[in-house]
């Protein structure tokens, strides 16, 4: 049976922004601790903890950028499922060895959920969203993103009509007409 994995978090920093990361890594992993130890609580320390981080990242200095990048790093991790620890200023990160590919693909999925819901908060990609949102005058009409989509019942129900059709030309015209996008 094979250990946990663990690593140990030691970025060559200056000594006042050593205090810094000591700092913000205390505050992590007190706010992962108040967290339900579930998938959404660690996502949503994750979540405040780079807005956190983000208010620091307007011009910062080399040292600054060390700083950010130690502790994104860390983000990142704890949101694959590692387990952040501090003891006496060393920061350890420890994850399951006996990893199988089935949890591997549920870190990888998380990640990416925690990665989505990060840039949808981002100022400019929530200005194209609502953008996308309006709607416009267009040669056909008016028009918006909710133009593309439809009505999950209302789409289904035209699927089912379509898969009754017992005739395979007609099935696939009926299927033609009902996907066309407008």
């Amino acid at each position: 049976m094979e250990k946990d994995t663990a690593i140990t978090i030691a970025p060559a920093l200056g000594p006042q922004i050593q205090q810094e990361f000591e700092h913000y890594v205390r505050w992590f992993t007190d706010m992962l601790a108040a967290s339900p130890d579930t998938e959404r609580g660690i996502c949503l320390a994750v979540t405040e903890f780079r807005d956190e981080l983000r208010q620091r990242s307007s011009c910062p200095s080399n040292t600054t950028l060390k700083l950010l990048l130690s502790l994104h790093v860390i983000a990142d991790l704890v949101a694959q499922g590692w387990s952040l620890r501090t003891t006496d200023g060393a920061v350890t990160l420890t994850h399951d060895a006996e990893d199988d590919g089935a949890r591997s693909k549920e870190a990888v999925r998380k990640s990416h959920l925690v990665e989505r819901d990060s840039q949808l908060r981002e100022p400019a990609v929530a200005e194209f969203i609502r953008g996308m949102e309006k709607r416009r005058l267009t040669a056909k009409g008016w028009h918006s993103i909710y133009s593309l989509m439809r009505d999950g019942k209302d789409l289904a129900c035209r699927l089912q009509r379509s898969a009754e059709i017992p005739d395979v030309d007609q099935r696939l015209e009926q299927l033609g007409h009902t996907i066309t996008p407008l």
